[in-house]
């Protein structure tokens, strides 16, 4: 039997001064308060805060916990990890994912997607680990606590290893709800980075994964290290009605998404991006941007797909909703109601 450890965490983020709230749902192995590598981490970035609105409908899918739920229900695997970020840092109910963005206003508004030293990636990474160094030490004192023996961190390590030396890196999936979505163009903007300078130097590189001759660490076997190791895993980002009060709801560097076209199935396996909205966005007569914009990036992004024949490339839109009334509720209710590829 599979068991599962869930909970709230606090954890450092690179680059911020305040720590990150994630709700983590890692699987373990049977029988055992010891981590098991999982098929797949799916990583959710929430939005802005919405407390106190009378609707039970919100006030239910604003909670951490039930979103992990509905994502674990979503993927269908009982061996996926799925980890719900919370912004680091608030302004008022504006979300601030400091550390995650190369730049912001006060607001948490990007003012670039500036993919140099590879911000969101590495606080992702450092972010993950941080929360995986807790759940260690709560199931090691779980494990006391019912009278088990503590296992050998040597012997530990060993078993979170597969036998086979070859061992492979779990998949990465990737969804932005509301003004989490700032953080998928974020890493869109560096996985094109990294796969124009994979490019430059003359090489495609294969995954991390299938790089090495030696066994992984066993905390890389359950999420990536590393920045290039994690954007490497990458093979589903999902945009889950996102939307800003100014311009750069989505991403429309042109050469940010050729660049990610071109490079989908040399760095990482395969690449799928999915736009899912709600007339609350998309319809939205005062901000009118944020559909010019996502209409220009899928655009954009077949029509290259198309001109460089790549198979590996694929997207998907979707508006749910389409003839309900525009409302704060179909904007949560599409985490519930969006359909995975």
């Amino acid at each position: 039997m599979i068991n599962r450890w869930e909970g709230i965490i606090r954890t450092a983020v690179s680059g911020s001064s305040s720590p990150a709230r994630v709700m983590a749902s890692v699987v373990l192995k049977p029988n055992s308060d010891t981590l098991l590598e999982p098929s797949k981490n799916a990583i959710l970035f929430m939005g802005d805060s919405v407390r106190d609105s009378g609707n039970p409908v919100i006030e239910r899918l604003s909670k951490l916990e039930t979103v992990s739920s509905i994502i674990l229900c979503k993927l269908g695997d009982p061996f996926a990890n799925v980890w719900v970020v919370e912004a680091p840092r608030f302004s008022g109910p504006f979300a601030c994912y400091e550390g995650f963005l190369s730049s912001m206003s006060p607001c948490g508004d990007p003012l670039s997607y500036d993919p140099l030293k590879y911000p969101a990636s590495t606080a992702i990474t450092t972010m993950l680990h941080g929360c995986l160094a807790q759940i260690r030490l709560m199931c090691a004192e779980m494990n006391r606590e019912d009278g088990g023996q503590q296992v050998d961190k040597k012997n530990e390590n060993q078993q979170e290893l597969r036998k086979d030396p070859q061992v492979s890196l779990p998949q990465t999936l990737l969804f932005g709800f509301s003004k989490g979505g700032v953080v998928l163009n974020q890493l869109l903007s560096e996985l094109s980075f990294a796969f124009r300078s994979m490019q430059n130097h003359g090489r495609e590189r294969t995954m991390e994964r299938h790089e090495s001759n030696q066994s992984p660490r066993p905390q890389e076997v359950i999420c990536p290290a590393t920045s290039e190791g994690f954007l490497s895993s990458i093979v589903e980002v999902h945009f889950l009605d996102v939307g800003l009060n100014c311009r750069g709801a989505y991403q429309t560097n042109v050469d940010v998404l050729e660049g990610v076209v071109a490079g989908a199935g040399t760095a990482n396996e395969y690449l799928r991006l999915g736009f899912h909205g709600t007339p609350r966005q998309w319809s939205d007569p005062y901000r009118h941007w944020i559909a010019d914009e996502k209409d220009f990036c899928i655009s954009f992004l077949r029509k290259k797909a198309d001109e460089k024949g790549n198979a590996k490339f694929r997207t998907t839109e979707k508006l749910y909703f389409e003839h309900t009334r525009p409302s704060l509720q179909m904007h949560f209710e599409i985490l519930e109601s969006f359909e995975m590829f």
